[in-house]
C-alpha cells in the first residue's frame, strides 16, 4: 500500500533535465519501497489506498 509521496520539483544535480516528478513509499509486508510514481502526471489523481506494481527501470 501507498504510505506517502511527493513531486520534486527541484530536482537534483543530473536530473535538471527531466520533468518535475513524483516519488512515492510503499509499504510491502514489513519492507518499505522508495521509488518513482511513473505514468501519473497529476498529483491530484494518486491515492495512498491505490493498488500498485514495482517495475526495475533500465
Amino acid at each position: 500500500m501507498l504510505e506517502t509521496f511527493t513531486r520534486v520539483y527541484s530536482r537534483p544535480q543530473g536530473f535538471e533535465d527531466f520533468e518535475p516528478y513524483i516519488i512515492a513509499i510503499a509499504r510491502v509486508g514489513d519492507v518499505r519501497v522508495m521509488g518513482w510514481l511513473i505514468n501519473v502526471k497529476d498529483e491530484r489523481c494518486v491515492r495512498l489506498v491505490m493498488r500498485w506494481c514495482s517495475v526495475p527501470l533500465t
